[in-house]
Order: C-alpha cells, then structure tokens, then sequence
C-alpha cells in the first residue's frame, strides 16, 4: 500500500469508529439529559399543584358552598339576578335598562343566563368585565354588543348574556 492509500484507510476507520462513538454512546447520553429535564420540569408542575392543594380546595368550597347555590330553579335565578345587579351597582353601572332571564333553549340543561341592556361609560364597562371575571361564582360572557347611540359621546349602550353554572339537585 502506498502512503496515500494508508492515510485514507486511517481516516475511513477513524470516522467509522468517530461514528459509531457518537450514535451509540454521545447521542443516547444527550438524549437522557434532555428528557429528565423535561421530566424534572414535568414534575415540578405537579409539585407546585400539590403544595398548593389546600389553597385549590379552599376556593372550591368557596365557590360550591357560597349562599349563592339554591335548591330550585326560580331561587338560583333570582339570585344570580341579584348578584349580577350588585356586580354592575359596585362597577358604577346604574342605568340598567333591563335584566332579564334567558329561556332554557338558549342555555343548556346546566347552566343559566341572563341578558343585560345598560348604557354606561367605558370605563364603567371596563370594570364590570373585570368583576365579572374575578367573582366568586363562575361566570361566562357568552355575549357582548357595545353602541355608541346614546347621543352622549362619553355613554355606551351595552348588551350583555352572562351565564353560570346551575348546580341544582337532579
């Protein structure tokens, strides 16, 4: 063999075993760093859900066991009217036009909804939304209509469909 054909066969068996090396030793190697990573991070989440268990609890029996749950329809409906009104009273929303119960075909079995016409500023609107979202008893906007004909620029005419859940005895 000639030294040329030498010095490639040296490099042909040296990329093969550099080859070798890294599929079956380097790569497996990163692979298990990586993953436990993802895993610790993983696990780290279920953590922190565990240690907070007793805060997560507390705000479920806040929410189930409030006076706000009723035994019969006509009760639980009267008073989500009524905490609908203390949330739009508190967000300095006064000129509410109308609160009135939406029929049963447009709401499931589950849950009940109100719709709400009210004129009131953007700011009033504002901070209605936001006691909406962090009240106590779990609400959802199914929907909102915002005008502007009120012949005040400063006053919006609002309408709004809120709905809970209706937790009642089957």
């Amino acid at each position: 063999m000639k030294k040329n054909e030498k010095r490639l066969l040296v490099i042909t068996i040296s990329i093969g075993i550099l080859s070798l090396l890294y599929v079956y030793i380097l790569e497996p190697g990163f692979k298990s760093v990586f993953s436990s990573s993802s895993i610790n991070l993983r696990n780290r989440k279920y953590i922190d859900l565990y240690n907070r268990k007793d805060e997560i609890k507390q705000q479920a029996k806040q929410i189930l066991f409030t006076n706000y749950w009723k035994s019969n329809p006509q009760e639980q409906q009267l008073a989500f009217q009524m905490h609908i009104q203390k949330l739009a009273s508190s967000s300095g929303v006064k000129n509410i036009k109308s609160i009135f119960p939406l029929p049963k075909d447009t709401a499931s079995d589950k849950e009940i909804a109100l719709q709400i016409e009210a004129e009131c500023s953007i700011s009033d609107l504002t901070k209605l939304l936001y006691n909406i979202g962090i009240s106590d008893v779990p609400l959802q906007v199914r929907k909102l209509q915002i005008s502007g004909e009120t012949g005040d620029a400063n006053i919006l005419r609002i309408q709004i469909e809120i709905s809970t859940l209706s937790l009642l005895p089957e």
